[in-house]
């Protein structure tokens, strides 16, 4: 009876969270459809299907991008999976940041199948944390270099420049710091042993190549939006790298909240506030909505490509 009642409140704990996560998600895309609904009485929208394809495609690159991304963490590591099985793990996973409680079943779901590929706890509890670091880190960054080309942002360049300075900062000591990491990790013995083996395998240069590597890939994501913008209204191509880093640093906010499922609200109210420094806001919200079923329906097109090269991977 005890073991019965546990299960009970068990679940409708999981269920309280579960609508007060969905609460929260449709207040949030609520008002910002509203202020959508006030940009398109307003202003007369001109669509350009060869920009939106455009955007797409990029879009794809981005994705397919990101799943290459894994394959080359885990090899800096020593895991010599194949690219195939590698990259299809990573696209399919992406499915459980639309779960409630998102973020966590992401990671969750991703420890578990990096478990079932013969990946120990310490390599596929590294890879993530790198990899989590690695997002953020460069979302950051390029919307911290970004900020030098806002136009009503005077600071913006000092800002840029400091950013500058911490990445450059980085690249140089980016080997020491593992070293010292390793060391330390030796010491404490237990679990934190087991991860500096991968972390040392990894080493500096990896540290570096792939710092690099992420940074480009949300360049690339940035590209893509700016496309996604134009294609609604007219910005210069100077506009590029601005809007990537808006894009960019939305992104992350929606990431970083744990409980709601794929950062729905969040990422919109984000990308609305920011996108009005560059054209008008209640039309800001009307791109922040169309911005998300452009990301979800294109990375649902590359979650059925992952599945689609896991089942040639397996045969």
């Amino acid at each position: 009876m005890n073991v019965l009642m546990r299960r009970l409140r068990a679940v409708a704990h999981n269920t309280l969270l579960t609508i007060i996560a969905w609460c929260v998600v449709l207040v949030l895309l609520g008002r910002v459809i509203q202020r959508a609904w006030q940009g398109l009485q307003v202003y007369s929208l001109h669509l350009s299907f060869e920009l939106l394809l455009i955007s797409a495609l990029l879009l794809v690159a981005a994705f397919l991008n990101g799943a290459l991304g894994w394959h080359l963490l885990l090899r800096t590591m020593g895991v010599q999976h194949s690219w195939k099985k590698d990259m299809a793990t990573w696209l399919v996973a992406q499915a459980a940041k639309y779960l409630p409680a998102g973020t966590v079943w992401y990671f969750g779901g991703r420890f578990l199948q990096g478990k079932r590929n013969g990946l120990d706890s310490a390599t596929v509890s590294l890879a993530l944390a790198m990899e989590f670091a690695f997002y953020l880190g460069g979302a950051f960054v390029l919307f911290g270099l970004s900020l030098g080309l806002w136009p009503d942002v005077a600071w913006g360049w000092q800002v840029s420049v400091g950013v500058l300075a911490l990445s450059v900062l980085w690249w140089l000591l980016s080997p020491r710091l593992v070293r010292l990491a390793c060391r330390w990790l030796h010491h404490q013995g237990d679990w934190r042993g087991d991860i500096a083996q991968p972390l040392q395998r990894m080493g500096g240069s990896g540290l570096r190549q792939l710092s690099l590597f992420y940074l480009l890939q949300w360049m690339l994501i940035g590209q893509a939006f700016w496309f996604l913008v134009a294609s609604l209204y007219p910005v210069t191509p100077t506009r590029m790298l601005a809007l990537g880093g808006v894009f960019s640093l939305s992104s992350a906010l929606g990431y970083l909240v744990f409980l709601i499922p794929g950062g729905w609200g969040v990422r919109e109210q984000a990308l609305a506030l920011l996108l009005g420094h560059f054209i008008p806001f209640p039309l800001g919200a009307t791109v922040s909505i169309l911005a998300r079923l452009w990301y979800t329906i294109v990375e649902g097109v590359c979650m059925l490509l992952g599945w689609v090269i896991h089942r040639t991977a397996v045969r």
